[in-house]
């Protein structure tokens, strides 16, 4: 539907988050005009669309999936084992051609962390770097409609690609316990961005003009510097208002207190 609309309005994910925005944002024309509305916070939205979190919930559920996943592989090999071959053959083409936790919380970057995987494992960097658009074409080829089943090992998928794809800008802490409890095991296993230009990027390369504003954006000249980009036009309006206003004010007593509420007009 996106082809034949003349405005779509969504969320930023739908654009900055890599998974979702080669899905619903693909269709859309190099000349289209990108606007970020209310984009004060477009900077931790960038940050959170490339950061991810997985815990031993996580692993678990990514577990089930693989198993139920291998269930639905040996259902093709009895009835479609040629389809599967072809999918398989695919992975192998493309691969060629593209090629227990500490009881203290620790911090490196994703290239460290790839070389310790291969260290380890034997898989190098340009491996996982195609893990989640490799998973999307098993789950096409085995007819999986469900996606939602299979979060978990999407989620997976999603940290393996970000760190085979990015050597700076990220860091990766592994957390024993939650700092609220620390007396109950509760490992994380955090990849977490620090470069929100890393997620807007590829809205740049793509389109050719991108609008970025908000009531609020301010002081306007550090979101270029944030998100590392050389604006061709840059201005700032004051607010003017047409007529007179309720202005309310707000005072506290306490943090455990109600508000009272002053209003002038």
């Amino acid at each position: 539907m996106v082809q034949f609309a003349n405005v779509v309005v969504y969320s930023y994910q739908y654009l900055l988050d890599p998974k979702v925005a080669g899905i619903i944002s693909k269709e859309m024309q190099r000349e289209s005009v990108v606007v970020f509305d209310e984009a004060h916070n477009i900077d931790n939205v960038c940050i959170e669309a490339l950061s991810v979190s997985v815990r031993k919930q996580t692993i678990e559920g990514a577990t089930r999936n693989i198993n139920k996943m291998a269930q639905e592989i040996n259902r093709f090999k009895a009835t479609d084992a040629g389809r599967l071959r072809a999918e398989y053959n695919r992975v192998v083409d493309g691969l060629a051609q593209r090629g227990d936790l500490p009881n203290i919380i620790e911090k490196e970057g994703p290239l460290t962390f790839v070389n310790a995987v291969n260290s380890h494992v034997g898989i190098d960097q340009k491996m996982p770097k195609f893990c989640y658009d490799r998973l999307h074409s098993l789950m096409l080829t085995l007819e999986i409609t469900d996606t939602d089943e299979f979060l978990h090992i999407q989620m997976i998928c999603d940290f393996a690609t970000l760190v085979g794809t990015y050597t700076r800008g990220f860091s990766i802490i592994i957390e024993p316990y939650d700092e609220r409890m620390p007396h109950i095991p509760d490992p994380v296993l955090q990849l977490s961005c620090h470069d929100a230009s890393l997620a807007i990027k590829p809205i740049f390369d793509r389109f050719q003009s991108v609008v970025i504003t908000s009531g609020t954006l301010s002081p306007i000249d550090l979101y270029p510097r944030l998100l590392n980009f050389n604006p061709v036009v840059s201005r700032s309006f004051t607010m003017s208002l047409t007529r007179d206003c309720i202005c309310p004010m707000v005072l506290s007593r306490g943090s455990y207190s109600y508000m009272d509420v002053i209003v002038n007009s």
